[in-house]
């Protein structure tokens, strides 16, 4: 069920979120690159815009790896045939009908769900 995508990136990028955030456990910092991870599988799926409610923290990492330009863009070549991740702005969420931003929440637990189990008192957090 845990279908967890390529980890290639994640020792790399452990550094770098050790460096910028030596608060935070290595557990702590490991189940947060695999969250991204699955983020980036989910989002990957979604052929729409989608908002996905992650953490503040978790947006914060992922700006943090998109800005390793040369990591990002071999991660990209791997993952999914070249997919990447562009950003959307919170404005936008923001502006987003509530009703539309709680049916795209509640879609995408449940593909969370789906494709790797329930969350976790160690993964609930981030989002």
């Amino acid at each position: 069920m845990n279908k967890l995508i390529d980890p290639g990136i994640p020792e790399f990028y452990q550094a770098l979120l050790c460096d910028k955030y030596p608060h935070i456990s290595d557990s702590n910092l490991t189940c947060m690159v695999n969250e991204i991870l699955k983020f980036f599988h989910m989002a990957a799926a979604t052929e729409r815009s989608f908002s996905y409610p992650i953490s503040a923290l978790l947006d914060d990492i992922v700006h943090l790896f998109i800005l390793q330009t040369k990591i990002y863009t071999d991660f990209c070549a791997r993952f999914r045939q070249g997919w990447r991740l562009e950003h959307v702005s919170n404005l936008s969420y923001m502006k987003k009908d509530p009703r539309q931003t709680r049916n795209e929440t509640l879609s995408w637990m449940a593909s969370y769900v789906e494709n790797f189990g329930p969350f976790t008192l160690e993964t609930l957090p981030h989002w």
